[in-house]
């Protein structure tokens, strides 16, 4: 994997072969404590070795917050958005029924 995070407000970089846009690198997600998005992105990238091969295959559900995880409630996004590009796996997971096998 070949990722160079920055703080600056757009970043180009390659990861598996892909060219991935980071944008708003200064924007702050945890006012308390100054982190911002850069941060976020450095801190993945540090622990991509050790977590990615448990989550390597899975489908993923994010809650976003746009607006800073102070500021709102988050937003629970089950649905690859339509701009995300080709080479992003797509899976169809069917609804749960709320009831658990005994």
């Amino acid at each position: 994997m070949s990722v160079v995070a920055s703080k600056k407000t757009e970043t180009t970089v390659v990861v598996g072969g892909q060219t991935v846009k980071l944008t708003n690198q200064d924007k702050v997600l945890w006012p308390k404590d100054g982190y911002t998005k850069g941060d976020l992105v450095a801190y993945y990238r540090a622990v991509a070795p050790v977590i990615l091969p448990y989550l390597r295959d899975n489908p993923l559900t994010m809650e976003r917050f746009p607006d800073g995880v102070e500021m709102a409630r988050g937003i629970w996004e089950k649905q690859l958005p339509r701009y995300a590009p080709d080479w992003v796996n797509r899976a169809t997971i069917a609804p749960s029924t709320g009831s658990r096998a005994r």
